[in-house]
């Protein structure tokens, strides 16, 4: 499964990094560290991903057991699910972490 970064944080962590490893460096490496890399990254295309809403975490979860129910449709039905499924329907309930 890829994993996905957040572009901004990993620019500021490498010059973080670079800065605190290599303070007196200067020259080609230099260069590359501060100017090249983050230029690399930023020119990355970006992944098309959405946040996930686990259903322990979602306003329709409902605790049972190992199991949970979904209250998500508007007919009454509703749907089994595991604290760490997750569906498209999802809602982040009040005060769950993100």
């Amino acid at each position: 499964m890829p994993e996905y970064i957040e572009r901004n944080k990993a620019i500021k962590e490498i010059r973080d990094t670079y800065e605190s490893e290599y303070p007196t460096a200067s020259g080609a490496f230099d260069e590359f560290a501060t100017i090249l890399v983050p230029r690399i990254l930023k020119n990355l295309p970006s992944s098309d991903v959405v946040e996930v809403v686990r259903c322990k975490d979602c306003k329709y979860f409902t605790d049972i057991d190992e199991y949970g129910c979904c209250y998500i449709f508007d007919d009454g039905t509703n749907a089994t699910c595991k604290r760490n499924d997750f569906c498209s329907w999802g809602e982040m309930k009040e005060g769950a972490e993100k």
